[in-house]
């Protein structure tokens, strides 16, 4: 491998979700739903090859260091760039990150330090755009909504009650009867009073929680929302924004 290839895969990552806009430009030119995508850098030894016999043979990677890189991609949000530690390691120099994230990682004791890559210097200098503070683009909300968790493929069956208190474009806080912990993946369904009437299923990750003693306050990140209810939590943004004279 090239000497600098953990810093190459990590410019590599950031030109892929700079060339996003472009692809969903595109998208609603041609009005098709605009995408989003997570990335997840590992840097390891894995075999790489022709794999397979000479009837069936495929060109793959295997190896432990390629399930990590799996399971990093999992704890991404659309739009982010996470970085486990041994890829931190060997670009650190030169990236800029965002605050340590432990995650705890099938087939690893020790939780896992994972570093969301904001930018780089050096050779392969770039950057991605600023995301927006938390606070916002968020209003104040009164929004009854049931919350499924999602364990791998599945959904399980029982509910959770709660409301969501702020809402923004892609996040919401909402106040849950139970306590959830970061990165778990979610369904949702909102209840819009005003026009009474039930969203679709909404479906996001869990950013942050913190505790209280009948349940959380969870602070979500969409991850899929359809062109319905998207028009309408837009319109709710709207009409609870504060408008100033």
């Amino acid at each position: 491998p090239h000497p600098d290839h953990a810093e190459r895969a990590s410019a590599c990552a950031i030109t892929m979700q700079l060339a996003m806009e472009e692809v969903n430009r595109l998208n609603v030119a041609r009005g098709l739903p605009q995408l989003q995508m997570g990335i997840g850098l590992n840097t390891g030894e894995a075999v790489v090859g022709n794999i397979g016999s000479e009837k069936r043979a495929k060109y793959g990677v295997v190896g432990s260091a390629v399930n990590l890189a799996a399971r990093v991609e999992a704890c991404t949000v659309g739009g982010q760039v996470l970085l486990s530690p041994f890829t931190y390691e060997r670009i650190r120099q030169v990236a800029e990150v965002g605050p340590p994230l432990p995650v705890e990682v099938k087939g690893i004791r020790e939780p896992l330090l994972l570093y969301e890559l904001r930018g780089l210097t050096g050779d392969y200098a770039r950057r991605l755009p600023a995301v927006a503070a938390d606070g916002d683009c968020d209003v104040s909300v009164a929004l009854p909504l049931l919350c499924w968790v999602i364990e791998g493929k599945t959904v399980r069956p029982e509910h959770v009650k709660g409301e969501v208190l702020q809402l923004g474009l892609r996040r919401l806080e909402a106040r849950l009867d139970t306590r959830l912990s970061p990165l778990t993946n979610v369904r949702l369904r909102l209840h819009y009073p005003t026009l009474e009437q039930d969203s679709a299923d909404l479906y996001g990750k869990v950013l942050a929680a913190e505790g209280q003693a009948d349940g959380c306050i969870a602070r979500i990140e969409l991850t899929s929302v359809d062109d319905a209810d998207q028009h309408i939590l837009e319109t709710l943004l709207r009409a609870s924004a504060p408008h100033h004279p």
